[in-house]
């Protein structure tokens, strides 16, 4: 798996994940929140979350 991050503004980042296996299961933890993430087949996706603060 290979990651790419780009901090577009201060409060926005967009990460391109390229050459994962699928099924693809991540867990991210932003602050104290976490999000369990399960992609079960193979496409372009784009997940955008968003947290009220």
């Amino acid at each position: 798996m290979q990651l790419f991050e780009q901090e577009l503004a201060v409060k926005r980042t967009v990460a391109t994940l390229r050459m994962v296996q699928f099924p693809f299961r991540a867990r991210f933890v932003i602050g104290s929140e976490v999000l369990d993430l399960e992609i079960l087949e193979e496409g372009r996706w784009e997940v955008e979350i968003k947290l009220q603060q």
